[in-house]
């Protein structure tokens, strides 16, 4: 996978030494493709040393713990239902892999229930564990894991895993992907073409202090992504502040030049941190409450919009 050759290289030599670590945690931003490379990996060592090919990903030897569709963390019962894996013959192979993706998502109780795991490993059992944000792991899980952090991709990597998807962008749509979502291809594929209109949408809202009607169509589909609301908005508010700041801005839409010189005089620094800052905490609590999306975004625009 792009992105991964090293990391893949180095954790293949070590297993194939018989180095390879019972616990590893795999951790870089959300949306590089952690979980793919882990799951592929898995099936890789699986295929060469049963001679046999799961291409599909079900080997019987691989377990996968996530978090259910309406859930927001992993609590303990899916942890031991999952541990019980362990316990048996491995099927195919002498190997087997118990992925978490991802552990920062774990409850506290599901933390200690897997920590019993890492500090018990049983023969021929590895955990590889996922990580979005490691500050969020538990202390005594990590110092039971190899750590890998994978390093942030560049433009280029970001830009080959784009052109492999076929997605037809065009230079500057692909730039702006590249910019509002830090170079993580997983949102650019997943949320692109809603992240380019919600964007423009928005900036055609303050141009004109009024929210457009296809931004509010958009808003009320109830399968519209909160996140496509986080992103817009901090980045749009971030360009504000490296505005004032005389830092380089990424001009991608027409309007955004004089969005920003029109805003500009009427936030200063701190009231522009001050607004990042509220306005970062509003979309956290209101990501959490499952607050009604297009009420929240109504009260940011408004914040933005009339001083």
């Amino acid at each position: 996978m792009i992105g991964f050759e090293e990391i893949e290289q180095k954790l293949i030599s070590n297993f194939n030494s018989n180095k390879f670590h019972h616990g590893i945690i795999i951790s870089g931003k959300k949306g590089i493709g952690k979980a793919s490379f882990v799951k592929n990996f898995c099936n890789k060592i699986l295929n060469e040393k049963s001679h046999q090919n799961h291409n599909n990903g079900s080997n019987i030897d691989v377990v996968i713990v996530e978090k259910l569709p309406d859930k927001k963390t992993i609590g303990i019962e899916i942890i031991r239902q999952k541990q019980q894996f362990l316990n048996h013959t491995a099927g195919i192979s002498e190997y087997k892999f118990l992925i978490v993706d991802a552990v920062c998502e774990l409850t506290k109780q599901a933390s200690n229930a897997l920590l019993k795991s890492l500090e018990e490993p049983k023969k021929n059992c590895f955990i590889i564990l996922v990580a979005h944000q490691l500050n969020k792991v538990l202390p005594t899980i990590k110092s039971r894991c190899l750590i890998v952090k994978v390093p942030d991709f560049s433009n280029s990597q970001f830009n080959s895993i784009l052109e492999n998807k076929n997605l037809n962008l065009s230079d500057i749509d692909q730039e702006f992907l590249s910019q509002i979502c830090e170079n993580c291809p997983a949102y650019a594929i997943s949320s692109g073409e809603d992240l380019i209109k919600f964007y423009r949408g928005f900036v055609d809202s303050l141009a004109n202090k009024k929210i457009a009607n296809d931004l509010l169509k958009m808003l009320g589909d109830k399968n519209f992504s909160f996140l496509v609301i986080e992103k817009v908005v901090l980045f749009f508010i971030s360009q504000l502040i490296k505005k004032n700041n005389n830092l380089p801005i990424f001009n991608y839409y027409s309007k955004d030049a004089q969005i920003f010189e029109d805003l500009s005089k009427n936030f200063n620094l701190n009231n522009q941190l001050d607004l990042y800052n509220n306005i970062s905490k509003s979309l956290e609590s209101a990501l959490k409450s499952n607050l009604d999306k297009k009420i929240n975004f109504i009260n940011i625009f408004n914040q933005i919009c009339y001083v």
